[in-house]
């Protein structure tokens, strides 16, 4: 057999067996994480919104928001979940996370220095009928705009 049939034969079996297909899309019900997943950018924003309590523009990227899900989510479950569990429940959908995030930063009270290079925000809000404590953890870094590192139940 010629060098180059089993040079063929080799790609072939690579892009069959081995080889990750880049235009297979996982289907999530919720459009936003529908983007974060399959559409990923480190630094593409979702959102932003104002702190009131600093003044700066708080940012929602999608890694916050794939951070969060992959977390604190049951039904966006990864190997870096580490046995956590799930701190949100399945009906849970990232506008309700955007909503509560914005509800802590305006209802909440921040918690003294939890953690010495980000800002920690705690406040009671309600996600699906279920009245909680949630703690919102901010990336204040970049002048008069703070990233979304985290965002989860306190129980």
């Amino acid at each position: 057999m010629r060098w180059w049939v089993i040079l063929l034969i080799i790609i072939a079996v690579y892009f069959l067996f081995f080889r990750k297909s880049k235009s297979k899309e996982e289907k999530f019900k919720d459009p936003i994480a529908q983007e974060v997943f399959n559409n990923y950018v480190e630094t593409k924003e979702i959102t932003r919104f104002q702190n009131p309590k600093s003044g700066s523009e708080v940012i929602i990227t999608h890694r916050g928001m794939r951070h969060i899900l992959e977390r604190h989510h049951p039904d966006y479950p990864s190997d870096a979940n580490k046995g956590k569990g799930s701190l949100f429940n399945s009906q849970t959908t990232c506008q309700q996370i955007i909503e509560g995030m914005e509800k802590v930063l305006r209802t909440g009270r921040r918690v003294p220095e939890r953690d010495r290079y980000n800002e920690v925000y705690e406040g009671i809000t309600e996600i699906n009928r279920l009245r909680i404590a949630h703690r919102l953890v901010l990336n204040p870094r970049y002048g008069n705009r703070e990233y979304v590192v985290t965002f989860f139940p306190v129980r």
